[in-house]
């Protein structure tokens, strides 16, 4: 049988003023954090009272709340058979939904348990494994943080890298994570929502789907408020548009091969020519190798035979990253897979595995068993990789670029005089002249009791982990040319080799070894470089995309008491409009309301 809900809202408002006069009233609930228009995204929830709500899923009527709003269903079936409510639209004080979505938000002990058991089981995780992310926000190019009490902190540049170290699960859905990151050499903290972080680590995304999901369904399924909520596939980012004009054209080519790749640029803050001119010098050797020579990249000869500094051009040409965004690279004087030198760093068990370090090292002395140990060197990649959450893949072309293919170096022979028994893969500590790397490196070495090739091997991928991936340099890119606008250390010191060549040579191994491994077309996330005034720019002002600032702490769940305006003042949510200048990809803001935040001329926000 179908009847109008005009007429049921009539029928059953009459039912609602005997039951005041019974005195067992239950207050209206209202969407939290919205101004009129919005659509409804949070709800609020707490409710001790007992009540019987409308079931949608069945399309039964078995009790029912009032709205101040106008609920307009048109036609429904409340037999719960084709032509329901599932079509049709929903408002309420705090706006309106088009979408047709509908989740019911559970008021017993369900969700609460849900909740709690998906806060538990995150916290365990984070007790093992290492929680990194990087800010990759739908529509803006930075995101606005909050404290615990809601008080705006920062802006955070898109393609900052943030660590995780606790979580917050709202009662009505939404996650908050209170993380730390790096802004100009310090440590800060704030708490950011999920849709403005990308991650892929696979124990992290395994959660979400799960724990996180089950709590979702708590609400879905138990009794509860009916409510509308915005579209859960929220549009696509183009990640390719966050990027200047001469970036496209090799991205685009990029997606089209490996559409499951992600590009997040990193806006260093810094003109081009200005970087190039602080790595010059005995920051960046370089081989007297034909290509180089013929380009004029080779200067005068540095303190290690074998090696020179690299020109003004050499570096120019290795530290452009228009230069490295390549799979299959047209020049055969050039490697293939230099893309990967903007991979971010961290372990991924979807696609590292043991089959993929071995094919990196399977010409190496690497390829067989570790001497003195009932272990591979693979499978040694593999497992420090994953206990230290550094791609083990990252690890073995690491020690490859160090030490090449056959091994000779007496950094891991355990011969050196006064150090056997000493070794040294990564080459921790090795530099200063002929005569000085080889002890500088085995002093390190013996400094941290690297007495076992094991233990080197463990305490260079722990050093390469905690001083670098860590710490805001988590691309091959940026450990050599620290130019990270989230790195701990200052600019262009920190800086993990001086082989200008050595991002370009390092990723094409690691391309190679997920070529081999059968997974290239996995959802790698890419961090890439964005300088000031680069060649080949044109300088413009545009109207940037607008931002919504969440600021958690701020916002009250319970507001049943609230008047119209004080649920109107209470917002979670500022907008922010950026107006971006295309070459220098500097940016000012707009704020909606800027007596809760604005930003200044100088990028602060008051």
């Amino acid at each position: 049988m179908k009847i109008n809900l005009k007429q049921l809202k009539r029928t059953i408002s009459l039912l609602i003023v005997s039951i005041f006069l019974m005195n067992i009233w239950v207050g209206p609930a209202y969407a939290d954090g919205l101004d009129d228009g919005d659509a409804v995204s949070t709800v609020q929830s707490g409710y001790e009272d007992e009540f019987t709500p409308l079931n949608v899923s069945s399309g039964d009527i078995s009790g029912t709340e009032i709205y101040e709003g106008d609920c307009s269903y048109g036609e429904t079936d409340v037999s719960g058979e084709e032509g329901g409510n599932e079509a049709g639209t929903f408002d309420d004080v705090s706006g309106s939904v088009s979408e047709g979505e509908f989740f019911v938000i559970s008021t017993d002990d369900l969700s609460e348990e849900a909740r709690s058991k998906a806060i538990e089981s995150f916290k365990d995780l984070l007790a093992s494994e290492s929680f990194m992310a990087v800010i990759f926000p739908s529509d803006s190019e930075a995101y606005l943080t909050a404290d615990n009490y809601g008080e705006v902190k920062a802006i955070v540049p898109l393609g900052t890298t943030v660590y995780i170290d606790d979580i917050e699960i709202k009662k009505t859905g939404g996650i908050y994570y209170l993380a730390h990151y790096y802004m100009n050499g310090s440590e800060e903290s704030a708490y950011f929502t999920d849709d403005s972080l990308l991650y892929i680590a696979e124990y992290w995304v395994s959660w979400k789907e799960n724990e996180y999901s089950k709590f979702l369904s708590k609400l879905n399924n138990s009794d509860g408020l009916l409510y509308a909520t915005q579209s859960a596939a929220s549009s696509s980012v183009d990640d390719i548009s966050l990027f200047p004009y001469s970036y496209r054209e090799r991205l685009s080519a990029l997606k089209k091969n490996h559409p499951k790749w992600i590009f997040v640029p990193s806006y260093t803050g810094i003109d081009f020519s200005t970087a190039v001119s602080n790595e010059i010098g005995d920051r960046s050797w370089i081989r007297a190798t034909n290509f180089n020579e013929s380009q004029g990249f080779v200067g005068s000869p540095a303190a290690q035979s074998g090696w020179y500094l690299a020109t003004k051009a050499g570096v120019s040409f290795y530290m452009d990253p228009r230069n490295w965004l390549w799979d299959h690279n047209p020049d055969d004087r050039l490697p293939d897979g230099t893309i990967f030198m903007f991979e971010q760093l961290t372990y991924n068990g979807s696609y590292h595995s043991e089959a993929g370090v071995q094919a990196i090292i399977s010409n190496t002395c690497m390829s067989g068993n570790i001497p003195g140990e009932d272990k591979t060197y693979a499978k040694a990649f593999y497992d420090i990789g994953k206990e230290t959450g550094v791609s083990p893949l990252h690890l073995a072309s690491r020690v490859r670029q160090e030490q090449g293919t056959s091994g000779t170096s007496a950094l891991i022979s355990g011969k050196y005089q006064g150090y056997e028994g000493y070794y040294n893969y990564f080459n921790v500590g090795a530099n200063g002249a002929d005569g000085e790397i080889i002890k500088n490196g085995l002093k390190y070495a013996k400094d941290h009791g690297w007495n076992t090739r094991l233990k080197a091997l463990k305490g260079g991928a722990l050093f390469v982990g905690e001083k670098y991936i860590l710490r805001g340099q988590d691309t091959m890119y940026f450990e050599k040319f620290n130019v990270s606008p989230d790195a701990q250390s200052a600019r262009y010191t920190h800086q993990y080799m001086q082989n200008v060549q050595a991002a370009m040579s390092e990723s094409s191994t690691t391309y190679s070894g997920y070529i081999k491994a059968g997974v290239v077309n996995s959802p790698f996330v890419f961090k890439i470089p964005v300088y000031n005034n680069m060649s080949g720019e044109t300088n413009m002002e545009i109207s940037g995309p607008t931002h919504l600032m969440r600021l958690p702490g701020r916002v009250s769940e319970n507001t049943d008491n609230y008047s119209k305006a004080e649920k109107a003042a209470n917002v979670d949510e500022i907008t922010l409009t950026a107006i971006v200048s295309t070459g220098s990809r500097n940016i000012s803001w707009s704020s909606s309301d800027e007596n809760v935040a604005k930003v200044d001329a100088n990028g602060v926000v008051r």
